[in-house]
């Protein structure tokens, strides 16, 4: 992802993470914003979260296709962004999670972070933008309804909502 700026958050930046040197800072913001993960359908305890944060990649992919994304401001770790390329199929990102502490997103954050997302779903020639939400998040899905997303599959505890970009 290239270099965010927004004239409204100054002091956000975006960072991509990595397991060797990153874990304890996405465990500890894990721990304090469990509740607000977005991707959280099955009951799943902290350390299994930060297991699927920083090991999951689907059957079909590589761990080359996998981005995990911190979003700070200044040096706190306050969002993350799970970004997943060509699934489930070529040409399709997958947003696997993308979370803020609960100020931000109220501040309106989201939004300009999407915007990034989708610039940078173009750079990298993605055809379509899938994310999976909690069908009991009524606010995440509002949000991305609002950004053009579509109800495309609904499953027991779970909604997939897609954009063609």
């Amino acid at each position: 992802m290239k270099e965010f700026s927004h004239p409204t958050f100054p002091t956000i930046h975006i960072q991509l993470l990595n397991k060797q040197d990153h874990t304890e800072m996405i465990q500890q913001f894990v721990s304090e914003n469990h509740a607000h993960l977005t991707n959280n359908a099955v009951a799943l305890t902290a350390a299994e979260v930060l297991n699927e944060l920083l090991d999951f990649v689907p059957s079909q992919n590589s761990t080359r296709d996998k981005n995990l994304y911190g979003i700070f401001d200044n040096q706190k770790l306050i969002g993350l962004i799970d970004w997943i390329t060509n699934t489930p199929t070529e040409g399709t990102a997958l947003i696997r999670e993308f979370t803020l502490e609960p100020s931000y997103f109220e501040a309106g954050l989201a939004l300009p972070l999407y915007h990034a997302l989708e610039q940078m779903a173009h750079e990298t020639d993605a055809e379509k933008i899938t994310v999976a939400l909690e069908a009991s998040k009524a606010n995440m899905i509002a949000f991305w309804q609002e950004q053009g997303f579509e109800k495309e599959v609904e499953q027991a505890n779970t909604i997939s909502l897609t954009k063609n970009i």
